[in-house]
Parts: C-alpha cells; sequence; structure tokens
C-alpha cells in the first residue's frame, strides 16, 4: 500500500491526463459517431423443431440450408409479394446478409438479419423464413403430401362420378320419390346413390385427417417476428450518451495511464520504502524521516532549522552514530584513511561528509542538523558549506554569507585566515564556514574546505561537511581524500535504484567508509510524531 500510494503521489499527473483525455474524446465520440456511421438494426425470428416429427435430428443440418440451395431462390419470390422493392438482388447476395445460428438446447434456428432501416431487415427475414418453412417442411413432409394430394383426386373423382350419376337419373333427387312395390329398378339405382354418396364422406373425412395430422406433425413453425433491435456491434454495445461515454472511455484513459505509469515505474526503479532500500544494500539505515509538512517544521523566529518537534530525534540518531563509530575508533586504534586529516593527529574519526546522489534529497538539511545535534551535546562542531553550487548552510543556519570560503581560496593578500571564515553561530559549540555565492568556478574552493578541516580537527573538532549531489558535481570526490566517513541521504521517490547503486559503487571505488544512510520522506512521520507528542508530556504527579 505504502509503494502505491508512492506511485500515484509521482505519477498523478499521468493518471489525470489520461482520465481527461478520455472523457474529452468520451465526450465528443457520439458527434463522430453520428457523422460517420449509421447504426444498425437486427430483425430476427425463432424457427423451432417441433418434437416428434422427425425434425428433431436434422436442426443442425437444416441450419446450413438457411443461406443455400432453394432457401435463397425461394427467398427472391417471396420478397417480390412481401416488398418488391427489395427483390432485384441476387439469391447469393441477398444470402449473405442473413445469418442462421442453431441452439442445441432448444432444437431451434435463429434466423436474423442486419440493416440501417430496421423495416427492410425484417422483411428480409420474414421472407426467407417463409421460404424455409416452404422448402424444409415440403421436403420432410413430401410422402404424407403425396398420400393427401392422392386422396384429394380420388375424392374429386367420386364427386365427378356423383354428379354424373345425378345428370343420368335426375328423378332421384326428387325428395320423397316414391318406390312402387317390386320396382327393383328404382331401389337398386338408390342404393348405388347411397353407395357413392358413403364413399365420398369417407374420402373426404380421410382428407381432413390428413390435413390436420400434417398441422398437427408440421416440422418446423415460426415463433413469429420480434421488433427489431439495435445490432450489437462488439463485446460491449457503447451507448449513445454523452456523460455515459466520457465516463467510460475516462476509465479506459485512466486504466490506460495506470498501465504507462507502472511501465514507467518498472524501468525506473524508486525507492519509496525502507524494505526496498534494505533490499538493494548491506550498508545500515542510520535514520528513517518521516515527511513532515513545511508549516509543522521546526524554524525559529528567523527562519533558520531548530532541533526541534518530529523530525529531532532521527538526526541524534545519527549524532549517536558518529559518536559510536569515534568512540570505537579511538578505543581500537584508529587508521585513518591516506591523506585524511585525522591522519596527522592520529585521533579518532573526525571529518563526516554528507551527500546525495542527486539534488532535492536533504543533504544540507541533514548535515545542518546533525551538526546542531552533535553541539547540544557539547561536541565542538564545525559545518562546513561544501556544495559550492548551490549553496545553503549560510540560510540553514543563520550565518554570514562572507566571509566564506570563497574569500579563503582568493589569491589576494588581503584574504582572510581560516579563523575570520570560519563563525561562531547563534547555538553554542556550532561554528560555520560558508561556501560563499553559488558559483560553478570551484578550483581551490576544495583545498580552502580542506584547510579548514585540518584546522578544526587540530583543534579537536568533528567536521560535518554539506557536499554537493554525486552525480551533479564532481566536488565530492575531491574532498573525499580529507573525509573519514560519508553520510548518503536518500529522499523516497527521488533516488532511482540505480542510480544509488551507482554511487554506492563509485564510493566504494574510491574506498571510502560509508557511515550508513539516513532515509528521507517515509510515512513514518505520523509514528514519529505519536511518540513525540507521547514523551513530550510531563509525567502526571500522583497524589499519595
Amino acid at each position: 500500500m505504502t509503494k502505491l500510494r508512492a506511485v500515484l503521489k509521482r505519477r498523478w499527473p499521468i493518471l489525470l491526463g489520461m482520465l481527461m483525455l478520455g472523457a474529452v474524446a468520451g465526450a465528443l465520440s457520439p458527434q463522430f459517431a453520428d457523422q460517420s456511421e449509421d447504426r444498425l438494426f437486427t430483425a430476427r425470428q425463432v424457427v423451432v423443431a417441433n418434437a416428434g416429427s422427425g425434425a428433431t435430428s436434422l436442426v443442425s443440418q437444416d441450419t446450413l440450408k438457411v443461406t443455400r440451395g432453394e432457401v435463397p431462390i425461394a427467398a427472391v419470390d417471396k420478397l417480390k409479394v412481401l416488398a418488391p422493392r427489395l427483390s432485384a438482388q441476387d439469391p447469393d447476395k441477398l444470402a449473405a446478409r442473413m445469418d442462421a445460428a442453431f441452439d442445441s438446447k432448444t432444437s431451434s434456428i435463429t434466423i436474423s438479419s442486419n440493416d440501417v432501416v430496421p423495416d427492410a431487415a425484417g422483411v428480409r427475414v420474414e421472407a426467407f423464413v417463409q421460404a424455409f418453412l416452404e422448402v424444409t417442411n415440403g421436403r420432410i413432409q413430401a410422402g404424407d403430401r403425396s398420400q393427401l394430394e392422392q386422396t384429394k383426386t380420388d375424392v374429386a373423382a367420386l364427386n365427378a362420378e356423383l354428379a354424373a350419376f345425378d345428370v343420368q337419373y335426375p328423378q332421384l333427387n326428387q325428395p320423397g320419390l316414391p318406390v312402387a312395390v317390386g320396382d327393383v329398378f328404382t331401389s337398386n339405382l338408390l342404393a348405388a346413390r347411397r353407395t357413392l354418396l358413403d364413399r365420398v364422406a369417407t374420402l373426404e373425412a380421410d382428407q381432413r385427417n390428413r390435413e390436420l395430422a400434417l398441422l398437427r406433425n408440421l416440422p418446423y413453425s415460426t415463433l413469429g417476428a420480434e421488433v427489431p433491435k439495435p445490432a450489437v456491434s462488439g463485446l460491449i454495445d457503447v451507448p449513445s450518451s454523452r456523460p455515459v461515454r466520457a465516463g467510460l472511455i475516462g476509465l479506459l484513459g485512466f486504466m490506460l495511464g495506470a498501465g504507462l505509469a507502472m511501465l514507467i515505474e518498472r524501468v525506473g526503479r524508486r525507492i519509496d520504502t525502507r524494505e526496498e532500500l534494505a533490499e538493494i544494500t548491506d550498508l545500515p539505515i542510520l535514520a528513517e524521516i518521516g515527511f513532515v509538512p513545511t508549516k509543522r517544521r521546526a524554524v525559529d523566529a528567523s527562519g533558520q532549522v531548530s532541533l526541534e518537534g518530529v523530525w529531532a530525534e532521527p538526526y541524534r540518531r545519527v549524532r549517536s552514530a558518529i559518536q559510536f563509530v569515534q568512540a570505537n575508533s579511538a578505543a581500537s586504534g584508529w587508521i585513518p584513511q591516506p591523506g585524511a586529516p585525522s591522519q596527522v593527529l592520529d585521533t579518532s574519526p573526525a571529518v563526516f561528509l554528507v551527500t546525495s546522489t542527486s539534488p532535492a534529497e536533504g543533504k544540507s538539511t541533514t548535515a545542518a542538523l546533525v551538526a546542531l545535534a552533535l553541539a547540544e551535546v557539547g561536541v565542538p562542531t564545525v559545518l562546513i558549506g561544501g556544495d559550492f553550487r548551490k549553496p545553503q548552510v549560510d540560510r540553514l543556519i543563520g550565518a554570514q554569507r562572507s566571509p566564506s570560503l570563497q574569500d579563503l581560496a582568493s589569491l589576494d593578500v588581503d584574504r582572510p585566515a581560516v579563523d575570520e571564515v570560519v563563525q561562531s553561530t547563534a547555538f553554542n559549540n556550532l561554528y560555520v564556514a560558508t561556501a560563499g555565492d553559488a558559483t560553478r568556478e570551484v578550483a581551490g574552493l576544495v583545498e580552502a574546505a580542506k584547510s579548514v578541516c585540518l584546522e578544526a580537527v587540530a583543534r579537536g573538532g568533528t567536521v560535518i561537511i554539506d557536499s554537493s549531489p554525486l552525480q551533479a558535481a564532481n566536488d565530492t570526490l575531491d574532498l573525499l581524500p580529507a573525509v573519514d566517513y560519508v553520510i548518503l541521504v536518500v529522499r523516497v521517490g527521488k533516488s532511482s535504484e540505480s542510480d544509488f547503486l551507482d554511487t554506492v559503487a563509485t564510493l566504494r571505488r574510491m574506498e571510502t567508509n560509508l557511515l550508513g544512510v539516513v532515509l528521507i520522506g517515509t510515512p513514518a512521520g505520523r509514528k514519529q510524531e505519536y511518540y513525540y507528542d507521547y514523551y513530550s508530556h510531563p509525567p502526571v504527579a500522583i497524589k499519595a
């Protein structure tokens, strides 16, 4: 969660920009969509196979016949009746605009078509459904229909024979015809006519039964036409509402922005947490200083830094680390680096340089507050402004910018002495040698800083040097021969892992003693504030 918050805080412009770009594109898209393309509508009908008709086992094969063979040809003939303006089409081209889908669960066929005109799609589907039913039902019921036609032919023949009989013997149609006793001829004629009537009635009943059987056992039947609906053009049917489109495409833009931000983070990984720093280096983390808003930072009336509040204790931990190596080195016999000022007096380490990988990581503030922490316990401390290109020490401590190391490095015969360059401050035991005005001409300034270090160590002081960022200038490397230990400052979200590792590798190639890392800007600030507030209140006296 800490990493996610850090990435969001760092990459929010990308996310906001992509979100706004997507929202604007979504708001404008309906206008371009309406001008560039007409909306399609889908008309469809469902044809079902009736159980027991023998067609259920043939549905999958019959689905293929909807757009092939006899059905498209018959559909063109149907369109001549349903919609003459649509009938002048080639059967194959007409079939290409149709779609037939088989559903095995319901033994049904869905016949559909798309068109910008809803009625045109509906008429086209109706023509194909009628043609399909006519062709397919006729094929499956061919035997039964043949028997029905034969029955109809027999009925017609018997009716013709009955009509001819009545024409030949018209007197037999007279109602109440008397038949004399013994008139065998007339009796036989009446019996023959009754036989013809019975046979006609039997065949007509058989014809009706066959017709009803054909209707009951109809292989396919339609469920009727449906109202054409807007066609689904993709996985998601994009609504036409401007606000909805703006929201959807804005969300898509936000997701693309998140992917782009994560890709950038993957390429140039930043250090955002203590755990990430511990994974990539074996250097001890001397202190973890939480992010403190500017308005909550401890400063005095003149705007100078003050060792108070929630950020004081971490810098005191750095002081403890310095005193620890000084005490242990003095007890075990300190062997300083070649050229270091401590070699002259053969004392414990006294010169500590504070640097960072890149600018704006908090090294100047760290150097000033660590110097204050040393001074408050009675250690004579000299703070040297070794960042010649962007000096900050004089502003943080409240010292005069001149006389400075620039004055000491000048070739003027009236240049100040070291004692004049090293100024006292408003803080007991704290002295400062400022860098002077910002400059790119640093020739001689490094040697001036080294001479101050030598004099400070000779007088028993501890030196804290605020140097330039290692990747911004070479001044820090030039100061290393005069330094006993280096303290690296890392600001979360600012330093990349690769830059930090390059910095450490460079310092180790120079055979530098690395005291550790000060991690600045972590979310540990709230916890530190809690403990500071908890322990800063005086204890409550318990009444006896």
